[in-house]
C-alpha cells in the first residue's frame, strides 16, 4: 500500500479510487476475518491520506460476494435490499474518512456485459430486458443507497454519486454504410445506456424498449429526480463498426490495444452531455491501453486540452484521475492491457518503473489545476483535503 500510494505522490496525483464491497465483514463472516477486515482498510485509507492523496471510494466495482451472485445480484429487484445494507454498514464503519463515495462505477458496463456479450458474470448472452431490468435495479439501488447514506450521522457532510462510462457506436464511414450496420449501432446504443443513465438520474424516469418483439423496461422513480451530489465520468472513446460488424476506426485514426481509435472530440461532448445535470463532474477515468507507450502520450495531449476547453466552455469539471497508475488486471483480458503509468512487473517482484509519458501527465496535472485557479473554479481535490472528515483520519492514525 505505502509503495502503491508513493508511486501516486510522485506523479502529482490528488486522489485515488478505491472498491470496498469485498473489504467490508458480513454477518456469518470467520471471527478473526471479520475483526481484520475494517482494520486493514482502515490502514489503507490512513496510508493514502498521509500521501495526501484524497480517496474515492466505489462502492460496489464489478466486484461483489459469491453469496450474493448466487442470490441472483442485481437481476432481481428484491437483492437491492442486501446492497443498501452493505452501504449503511460501510458507512457507519468509515463515513468520517471519506468524502467521495460512488455507489457503482459503470453500472451499465455491468449490465451490458453480464448479460448482453456474456463476458461478465453471470455470463448471459443477448437477455435484452434483463439487462435493462439488470441496469435499472442498479440505479434503484443507488437511490436508496443515496437517502440511505444522508439519513445516517454525517452523512449531509459527505458527496455521494455515481460513475458511468460514456460511450456510444457509430458505423465507419465509408462511400456506402449498410442499413443494418445503423441498425446495431443504435441498438447497442440503447443497451449501452448514455441516455437511459442520463434521463433517470435528470427525472428519475427509466425507459428501455429494444424492439417490438421484447418488452419493454420502464420506470418512474416515486420521489422524482434522484439524489446524485456528482458524477463520475470515465471515458476511453467510442466504439467505431465496419460493415463486417467488427470493431474499427474511422478513416485517419489509428486503434489503441483495445478495440478503439483515440477520439478527443468526444471527451467534450460527453461533459457537455453530462454538464445538463447541473451537478460537479470529476473524469473518474481517462486512460489508454498502449504496451508501447506512444498512444499515452497523444492521449494526453489530445484529451487533457478538451477537459481544459470544455471547462471554459462552463463545464463543471473538479477534478480528473487518470486511468491508470499502475499496470491492472483488465476483466476479460487479465494483465495483456497496459493502462499504468507505472510499468508493473507481474513477476513477484512488485517492480515499477514510470513511463516516460508519466512525466507529460505530471506536467497537465498542474497545468489544469493553475487553469481552474486562475478561472476561481473550484478543484474538487484541494476541498476534499481541507474537509474536517480527512482531518480526522491523520488524527486517529496509528502511532
Amino acid at each position: 500500500i505505502s509503495s502503491t500510494a508513493w508511486s501516486g505522490e510522485s506523479c502529482w496525483a490528488g486522489g485515488e479510487r478505491a472498491s470496498v464491497w469485498l473489504r467490508v465483514p458480513w454477518p456469518g463472516m470467520d471471527g478473526g476475518l471479520r475483526n481484520n477486515m475494517p482494520r486493514c482498510l482502515s490502514h489503507a485509507l490512513y496510508t493514502t491520506l498521509r500521501h495526501k492523496i484524497v480517496p474515492f471510494v466505489s462502492l460496489h466495482h464489478f466486484v461483489h460476494p459469491i453469496w450474493f451472485e448466487h442470490l441472483g445480484g442485481f437481476q432481481k429487484e428484491e437483492n437491492i435490499a442486501f446492497f443498501v445494507d452493505y452501504a449503511k454498514l460501510t458507512f457507519r464503519l468509515f463515513g468520517s474518512r471519506i468524502k467521495y463515495w460512488s455507489t457503482f462505477n459503470e453500472p451499465g458496463i455491468a449490465s451490458f456485459a453480464g448479460l448482453m456479450s456474456g463476458t461478465f458474470p453471470p455470463g448471459k448472452i443477448l437477455r435484452i430486458a434483463g439487462t435493462a431490468r439488470h441496469l435499472l435495479h442498479m440505479l434503484q439501488a443507488h437511490t436508496r443507497a443515496y437517502e440511505a447514506i444522508k439519513a445516517m450521522p454525517g452523512g449531509d457532510a459527505v458527496l455521494v454519486g455515481i460513475v458511468h462510462n460514456f460511450f456510444w457506436f457509430e458505423p465507419k464511414q465509408a462511400w456506402w454504410v449498410p442499413s443494418y450496420v445503423r441498425t446495431i449501432c443504435k441498438f447497442l446504443n440503447l443497451m449501452w445506456g448514455n441516455d437511459t443513465v442520463l434521463e433517470y438520474l435528470r427525472t428519475g424516469r427509466f425507459e428501455s424498449k429494444a424492439s417490438w418483439f421484447v418488452p419493454g423496461v420502464y420506470y418512474q422513480n416515486p420521489t422524482g429526480r434522484p439524489g446524485c451530489d456528482f458524477f463520475g465520468l470515465n471515458y476511453y472513446s467510442r466504439g467505431v463498426i465496419d460493415w463486417k460488424l467488427m470493431p474499427s476506426c474511422q478513416p485517419g485514426e489509428t486503434m489503441t490495444d483495445m478495440p478503439y481509435a483515440l477520439h478527443p472530440d468526444g471527451l467534450k461532448k460527453a461533459l457537455h452531455s453530462i454538464n445538463r445535470l447541473d451537478v460537479p463532474i470529476y473524469i473518474t477515468e481517462l486512460g489508454v491501453a498502449d504496451s508501447g507507450d506512444d498512444m499515452r502520450r497523444k492521449l494526453i495531449e489530445g484529451y487533457m486540452p478538451k477537459v481544459a476547453e470544455a471547462m471554459e466552455e462552463g463545464c463543471d469539471v473538479r477534478g480528473v484521475l487518470y486511468w491508470s497508475l499502475i499496470d491492472n488486471f483488465e476483466w476479460q483480458m487479465g494483465f495483456k492491457m497496459k493502462f499504468g503509468i507505472y510499468n508493473w512487473d507481474n513477476d513477484g517482484s512488485q517492480k515499477r518503473t514510470l513511463r516516460d509519458s508519466g512525466k507529460l501527465l505530471t506536467q497537465w496535472f498542474k497545468r489544469l489545476t493553475e487553469y481552474a485557479a486562475g478561472k476561481g473554479l473550484p478543484v474538487g481535490n484541494t476541498d476534499a483535503l481541507k474537509s474536517d472528515g480527512h482531518k480526522g483520519v491523520l488524527e486517529a492514525a496509528p502511532a
